[in-house]
């Protein structure tokens, strides 16, 4: 839903598995071959499927459009995390014991966004040839979602 209460449609919502790995919290998608993500239907409601038992954040997808908010440029989807924030910091972990849990919901608002652009060049000073991967510094202790390439 979004700020005012109103359902959104279309929203793409995922569950990422929280794992503990030495001193890090990790969170990896779940359930992406039984179900993935899934999007939210037209009263907001949505469904994950496939998750074993474990702990989980959930995180929908929202962009401009679907919040309503008019833009002239494409933006990239925000991760909203349960239950309301644009940061893993505070997230709110699910427990997925055996049975459904319902009662997951959150409000979905405008969050600041930015783009980062330039040029890697590589340890000649000639522009890097590859792929970049940004990631969240485990040093932070916060949870490390999935990296961006």
């Amino acid at each position: 839903m979004n700020r005012t209460g109103e359902p959104l449609q279309g929203v793409p919502v995922v569950a990422l598995q929280l794992n503990t790995s030495s001193d890090e919290r990790q969170a990896t998608l779940a359930g992406a071959v039984q179900g993935g993500a899934r999007q939210t239907d037209d009263r907001g409601r949505y469904r994950v499927l496939g998750l074993q038992p474990g702990k989980y954040i959930v995180a929908a997808l929202a962009d401009a459009a679907a919040l309503g908010v008019g833009t002239s440029t494409p933006q990239q989807p925000v991760p909203i995390y349960y239950p309301g924030s644009s940061s893993t910091a505070y997230a709110v972990s699910v427990t997925v014991a055996t049975k459904d849990v319902e009662g997951v919901d959150f409000a979905l608002g405008d969050v600041p966004s930015a783009r980062v652009t330039g040029v890697a060049f590589d340890s000649d000073g000639a522009p890097l040839v590859g792929t970049i991967t940004l990631t969240v510094s485990h040093r932070s202790g916060n949870i490390v979602p999935t990296p961006r390439t």
